[in-house]
C-alpha cells in the first residue's frame, strides 16, 4: 500500500489500493523496499470514502491498532 500520510494510528492511502473485498489490507509496510522494510504494522480496520466510484474520491483510511513507533508522514497536498 502506498502511504500518502500517516499519524496517530491512521494511514491515508488511495481507495483503489484497498478496494478488493476478497483481499482486504492486512498490513502497512513503511520503507522504500518491501524486501527490507523499515517497519510493518497490522491493519485492524479500514474505511473507503463513500463517494469512491472507481474514479472520484480515491481515498481510504486504515487504522493501525498498535501504532507505537509508526512514522509520521505529513499528507501530500
Amino acid at each position: 500500500i502506498h502511504v500518502d500520510g500517516a499519524g496517530d494510528g491512521y494511514v491515508l492511502t488511495a481507495a483503489h489500493c484497498v478496494d478488493d473485498s476478497l483481499n482486504p489490507p492486512e498490513e502497512v509496510v513503511f520503507g522504500d523496499d518491501h524486501n527490507s522494510p523499515d517497519a510493518t504494522f497490522p491493519v485492524s480496520e479500514y474505511v473507503i470514502h463513500p463517494g469512491w466510484d472507481g474514479d472520484l474520491y480515491d481515498f481510504a483510511v486504515l487504522k493501525i491498532p498498535n501504532a507505537t513507533g509508526m512514522p509520521v508522514i505529513p499528507a501530500m497536498a
